[in-house]
């Protein structure tokens, strides 16, 4: 039980580790675009499937699309936070946006096309 978890823990670590460090030499605008890949959602829906129903994966995936519409909030918040404050600062009013607009969304009914509607409407203002 132990080395199937060490072996997740390790892989994921890997894969964000070998971003981040991708990211450092590509630049902002290259690094910003392979930091936005899934890096952490690729490797954790491949462990879900290998153990848990599809439809548990598919709820999980639906409530993965509604936290990116407050991940893209967050975004936001931080870009034009940033101007303003310390990136630390930024990230910390960035976080407690996201925190509250994670736990709303997930609660948004209409399935699929509901979380899209929301993710378009959230980008379109951003």
């Amino acid at each position: 039980m132990l080395e199937p978890m060490l072996f997740k823990l390790l892989a994921t670590a890997g894969i964000v580790i070998l971003v981040a460090l991708a990211v450092a030499r590509v630049g902002p605008r290259l690094g910003g675009i392979l930091a936005g890949t899934p890096v952490i959602l690729g490797p954790g829906y491949f462990f879900m499937l290998r153990e848990q129903a599809p439809a548990f994966v598919q709820e999980a995936v639906l409530s993965t699309l509604h936290a990116l519409v407050a991940t893209l909030l967050f975004t936001v918040c931080f870009v034009i936070s940033a101007a303003r404050l310390s990136a630390v600062k930024s990230l910390g009013l960035a976080s407690l946006l996201w925190v509250p607009a994670a736990l709303l969304f997930t609660q948004l009914p209409g399935g699929l096309m509901g979380a899209l509607g929301a993710y378009l409407v959230v980008l379109l203002v951003a």
